[in-house]
């Protein structure tokens, strides 16, 4: 999937490879009394998750998979059987299906993806302004660290971490002389916030 970011919208455009592919194997059946029904399953399959994209193309998916379940509902039946016997040529068939029941709707999506591969398939409005803006404040000392979340410049709730015997002989050196094992404090006097939070909070 392609996209571009412009003036606060989201723009989304089809796939070039994809689209491409398939308008390849859509014109590959152009002319032929039979084509293959795996190349019709794959074409179905494509264009289902491409109607998510493009809504305009639904009615062509039905079609497809009409024809594709017709198709092995005849096989499973025994009426292909029953039609190739009375048939000159009795070679089995299958494996194919008669393009010439979705051939309006063949030559419709190829011209609709040729002028798509070219526009935007859809428009979001990034609406960014409406939500909340959040923010995490962080400080850390050698005897602890801490952290304050807040919601458009109110303060949300608070975290603490005190250090445990600070200057023992378990003190990580790289992080200075006083740090030590933490323990999971909340609250507290070092770096607490102002007496609004009545309600310290974990995060």
């Amino acid at each position: 999937m392609r996209f571009a970011l412009v003036d606060g919208n989201l723009i989304l455009f089809l796939p070039e490879k994809y689209t491409k592919e398939l308008i390849e194997k859509l014109k590959a059946w152009e002319g032929k009394g039979l084509a293959p029904l795996r190349d019709l399953r794959q074409v179905a399959g494509k264009t289902s998750w491409m109607a998510g994209l493009l809504p305009r193309t639904r009615w062509v998916v039905t079609v497809f998979y009409k024809v594709m379940h017709t198709r092995v509902a005849d096989i499973q039946s025994g009426a292909e059987d029953r039609r190739r016997s009375a048939r000159r040529d009795t070679r089995s068939k299958d494996n194919f299906f008669n393009r010439n029941q979705l051939e309006q709707a063949r030559k419709w999506l190829v011209t609709y993806l040729e002028t798509a591969m070219n526009k935007p398939s859809r428009k979001l409005r990034m609406d960014i302004g409406k939500y909340p803006k959040a923010t995490i404040i962080t400080d850390a000392s050698p005897t602890g660290l801490g952290a304050i979340l807040l919601r458009d410049a109110e303060e949300l709730g608070f975290t603490l971490e005190h250090c445990r015997d600070p200057g023992s002989a378990d003190s990580d050196p790289t992080l200075g002389a006083g740090a030590a094992e933490l323990s999971g404090d909340v609250g507290g006097g070092v770096g607490q916030p102002d007496s609004a939070l009545q309600a310290p909070t974990r995060l």
